[in-house]
């Protein structure tokens, strides 16, 4: 759960960009990002990504 910027080609996870999710959703996505830290997974707990073939916002 995040945004995509089009113009910064940049993804940001809802844990960063708290304005946009309600205090459910926000948790679910701290949750993520925990889970990235607890496994070593960047994708997860970077809070700002480049978009990539591989990194979208896209599902």
């Amino acid at each position: 759960m995040g945004s995509e910027a089009n113009v910064g080609r940049t993804w940001l996870w809802g844990y960063e960009n708290v304005n946009r999710l309600d205090e459910r959703l926000l948790a679910l996505a701290r949750d993520v990002r925990d889970f990235g830290l607890r496994h070593g997974l960047t994708e997860l707990s970077t809070p700002k990504l480049a978009l990539s073939e591989e990194i979208t916002g896209i599902l």
